[in-house]
């Protein structure tokens, strides 16, 4: 009863009890919950899984390229892509065109509200082209929309500001 006292509350003595011999039952921070995800998206990118990746994403959501990410694609440019469909466009021919290629995300800023959360991110990648002795250094801040579904948080939306390169990706593959 002193315990309850304490507490304040029976009910909030329970609650802190049960926190205290089952961590999982605290409630989970959304800003952690959506920045594991940005995390996971971007480790499997660089452990080239591709189905890792896609993982992350919710089915229809839609990728947003203010420009083309290679010179070669200028004319191919969509400003909305679908984005299950453009990582498993992009992640095949970048990762096929480079000798080696990692991903480092640096977590900015991170909004959550109910079920949606955006996570700003610094991105550094190097690529080493064929025949390069130096790898291609890049940086550049993604903007991550994320929603939370009944399977877990999920990425809806993505937007970066990565600058036009000059690495040939050769034609995109045939749609199936």
């Amino acid at each position: 009863m002193f315990a309850a006292r304490i507490a304040g509350t029976p009910l909030m003595l329970a609650a802190l009890l049960a926190i205290a011999f089952d961590p999982a039952a605290a409630v989970a921070d959304p800003r952690q919950e959506a920045e594991a995800v940005v995390l996971a998206f971007n480790a499997a990118f660089a452990k080239k899984d591709v189905e890792g990746v896609v993982s992350h994403v919710l089915p229809g959501g839609v990728k947003f390229d203010l420009k083309p990410a290679h010179a070669d694609q200028s004319g191919d440019h969509k400003l909305v892509q679908e984005l299950q469909e453009h990582w498993y466009g992009v992640a095949p021919i970048l990762l096929g065109a480079v000798q080696s290629y990692t991903r480092k995300p640096e977590i900015i800023d991170i909004h959550a509200a109910a079920d949606t959360a955006t996570v700003w991110a610094r991105i550094t990648t190097e690529m080493l082209p064929p025949g390069a002795k130096k790898p291609t250094v890049r940086n550049f801040t993604e903007t991550y929309f994320l929603v939370r579904t009944p399977q877990g948080w999920k990425i809806g939306a993505m937007m970066d500001d990565r600058a036009t390169d000059n690495l040939t990706t050769g034609a995109p593959p045939a749609k199936k």
